[in-house]
């Protein structure tokens, strides 16, 4: 997509700057397909509900990126409560056997719950187990509840892209004197 981008931008120059006068690029053709572009910012921003899978393995940074997920309330959380291990240490105090020591130095914060993700974990907005049994059969309810939730969500908040052209200002180059 970014080298068809490139590709089309080259063009579009290429044609303002009157390289190719004496082809057949309709220029007025151009401009108006450049008119009826919408791109969303940035272009890989996500148009839609988006959730978060999370199960009780997830520890360290899954604790981190699961309690943010759901403080930020970018999108449900689902799955199984977190492990709860965000104590950070640092191995690096070497001992003559030639062994390293590593002790407890960080932890994260967090302004709803200060240090307490740590030894407890975060909860999910829904919480769905898989048994054993589902493992075995290749079952993942998770990830189906998730794209329940997540299909439920788009048809209660779809995103829609209808009269964004209707306010846009005329971007076209002005015609310049000959």
């Amino acid at each position: 997509m970014k080298l068809f981008t490139l590709f089309l931008f080259i063009i579009i120059q290429s044609v303002y700057a009157g390289l190719f006068d004496n082809c057949t690029v309709n220029k007025e053709y151009l401009d108006q397909r450049i008119e009826n572009i919408i791109e969303k910012y940035p272009n890989s921003a996500i148009n839609g509900p988006i959730v978060c899978l999370t199960n009780e393995h997830a520890g360290s940074d899954g604790d981190i990126f699961s309690h943010a997920f759901k403080l930020m309330k970018i999108g449900k959380l689902i799955g199984k409560r977190t492990w709860g291990g965000v104590i950070g240490m640092w191995p690096r105090l070497g001992l003559n056997d030639g062994s390293l020591t590593t002790q407890p130095e960080f932890s994260h914060w967090f302004e709803d719950v200060g240090y307490d993700v740590e030894n407890y974990g975060t909860e999910p907005d829904i919480e769905v187990d898989i048994l054993p049994s589902d493992y075995a059969k290749g079952i993942d309810p998770q990830l189906d509840r998730s794209i329940k939730e997540a299909l439920k969500d788009f048809k209660k908040n779809h995103l829609s892209m209808d009269g964004l052209n209707k306010k846009k200002p005329n971007l076209k180059l002005p015609k310049l004197p000959i």
